[in-house]
């Protein structure tokens, strides 16, 4: 059994998002600034520290253009921030998320600042998506794929997702094979998008 990486072969954008080149103290400043704002306008977040960056995404639509962001359909259940603020090549701050429910494979996304808010990109190439369904693997049943039976349980030899799976690829997902995301690949997507590639 090994780990089959989805979308090697996916085009990348370049450029098209902009970032700020800010510290880390000054990104987690901006994050605790946003949070403070925030709160103002929805007392359910008082149930949250501004460093449990859980609320960012449960509380998302006070960000702008935050939930154009995201363009794949995945539960916010298990968001886990993965270390510190971390930086691009080109110097974006940024930090780095884990998030799905416990029925989903695992989204790698990341936070970082633009034009003084908080914006979030969510990579294609080595990420655990379906771009053709935009959803996160293990979603496909609550956007009504047909491939699915009634558990939601996949079949390994399920023609449909095998043939997505080898359609990105330039090695074929065998049976056994489990789904993960390959974090270098995912990188390089942010960084190419940000134009820092």
């Amino acid at each position: 059994m090994a780990t089959f990486y989805p979308n090697e072969k996916v085009p990348l954008k370049s450029g098209g998002r902009k970032s700020d080149k800010i510290t880390a103290e000054e990104f987690k400043n901006l994050i605790k600034s946003i949070f403070e704002k925030t709160k103002k306008k929805d007392p359910e977040l008082d149930d949250y520290d501004w460093d449990d960056y859980s609320w960012i995404f449960y509380f998302n639509e006070y960000l702008p253009g935050f939930s154009k962001d995201l363009k794949y359909d995945f539960d916010f259940e298990n968001t886990v921030v993965q270390g510190e603020v971390k930086f691009t090549k080109g110097g974006t701050p940024y930090l780095e998320f884990i998030c799905g429910g416990d029925w989903e494979e695992g989204l790698l996304l990341y936070l970082y600042p633009s034009d003084g808010n908080l914006r979030v990109y969510i990579p294609t190439k080595g990420n655990t998506v379906r771009k053709d369904l935009k959803c996160v693997f293990g979603s496909e049943l609550e956007i009504g794929d047909p491939y699915l039976d009634d558990s939601g349980s996949f079949s390994l030899n399920d023609s449909d997702r095998v043939k997505y799976l080898n359609k990105y690829s330039d090695t074929p997902f065998k049976d056994g094979d489990t789904i993960g995301m390959n974090r270098d690949w995912c990188l390089e997507d942010f960084e190419t998008r940000l134009g820092e590639r």
